[in-house]
């Protein structure tokens, strides 16, 4: 009896000891990824590992810590100067799990970025910083970061060149640049190569379009404002040319003419469209009979003479912003009424005086309604008690 506890004890112990010289085996000698800078880091780092799990899964994922390492100090670069913008960023970690796993630690050398945006809150989008930390030196760090998916560069001042490195984003789905005035079409000539991407935009410059004849396989683009742009009939042309897949676009504020409105009718897929240059007419309006448009903008020079009528034909319309309302009279506002199909209406500018207010019952029939500018409160009381089922924003 006494010699097979001797022998349970002995065989407990034995375990015990197992246990034991394993866990120290495991704990005695984490890897520090951080430290890895160079292939002779790793080298030395898989040598020095005992464990064989986290020896088996540096190798493995030898080529993604090196990938990893490089990219760091880029990393490192971009979120110290966006904390000190400030900007905003999404951080992400892509270390592979199996290799989380087996270290047991920290695994920060995989810490990446998804989203950048250069703007401040603070600034809108017009605003500028007095110091801007965004220089040529930021947009090379950031072209190293292959994780990216969403980028905005707005309050900041960019160079053309300044560009070139963003094309090594392989994975960037989304590009705002927005209010640059110093980017033309030699900023845009540097981003032909970007043909993942989905939404694009390149607000507030002075391009106008004629680079997009290079843009070739951009079959994924669904979405893009050109705002404040000089696009110019060529630039029109090449656009509808080369992005036949877009739902939504913007145009407001262009330069092209009637002539170049009949390739509008390529974007067999517009469902959103904003609209205004002031070389065209309402006549470019027709080129949009035959698109399946749910929302239209109607903006400067196609709002001339004639445009109500053929807006009317659009059948498909859910919403409409008229943005200069101050000439529309009683009769083209009967014709807007008569477009029942309309869920949403927004008007700018449209004067109101007291003995003008019944006009408005005739829009009972909407869900929303927008009014621009703010009207003095008693006549937005009165609008109120007109229109009591229509949501009423004033503002």
């Amino acid at each position: 009896m006494h010699s097979t506890r001797r022998l349970l004890s002995s065989a407990v112990l034995a375990l015990l000891v197992q246990f034991t010289v394993t866990d120290t085996v495991r704990s005695a000698a984490p890897v520090a990824l951080g430290g890895i800078k160079t292939p002779a880091d790793l080298t030395a780092a898989i040598a020095a590992t005992t464990d064989p799990a986290v020896k088996r899964a540096l190798q493995t994922h030898a080529a993604a810590i090196l990938a990893a390492a490089a990219k760091k100090p880029h990393v490192d670069h971009v979120l110290a100067t966006l904390d000190k913008a400030p900007g905003t960023y999404t951080k992400t970690n892509t270390a592979p799990a199996d290799l989380k796993q087996a270290l047991g630690a920290d695994a920060s050398l995989f810490d990446t970025l998804k989203m950048v945006n250069l703007g401040s809150a603070a600034l809108g989008v017009k605003g500028k910083r007095e110091t801007d930390p965004f220089d040529q030196a930021f947009y090379e760090h950031l072209g190293h970061i292959s994780d990216l998916e969403s980028l905005t560069i707005l309050n900041t001042t960019a160079q053309n060149d300044w560009l070139i490195p963003l094309t090594n984003l392989h994975a960037l789905t989304r590009l705002d640049i927005i209010n640059q005035a110093k980017l033309n079409d030699a900023g845009l000539a540097h981003l032909a190569s970007l043909k993942q991407l989905e939404r694009f935009a390149y607000i507030g410059t002075s391009m106008t379009g004629k680079p997009f004849k290079d843009f070739a396989g951009w079959t994924k683009l669904k979405s893009s404002s050109f705002r404040g742009s000089r696009i110019d009939d060529e630039g029109l042309q090449y656009l509808c040319e080369r992005f036949p897949t877009y739902e939504t676009l913007s145009l407001a504020h262009a330069h092209f003419s009637d002539a170049a409105a009949v390739h509008l009718a390529k974007l067999k897929n517009l469902k959103g469209l904003e609209l205004g240059s002031t070389k065209a007419t309402s006549q470019t309006l027709r080129h949009l009979l035959g698109l399946p448009l749910e929302y239209f903008q109607l903006g400067e020079g196609v709002d001339s003479a004639g445009c109500i009528d053929i807006l009317k034909e659009i059948k498909t319309l859910k919403r409409l912003t008229l943005s200069n309302g101050k000439t529309l009279t009683d009769a083209e506002l009967k014709t807007v009424a008569g477009m029942t199909h309309l869920e949403h209406l927004e008007l700018g500018g449209l004067p109101l005086p007291p003995e003008r207010l019944p006009v408005l019952k005739q829009f009972s029939f909407l869900k929303s309604m927008r009014l621009v500018p703010p009207y003095p409160k008693e006549v937005q009381a009165s609008i109120k008690e007109i229109l009591p089922k229509v949501a009423l924003r004033f503002e």
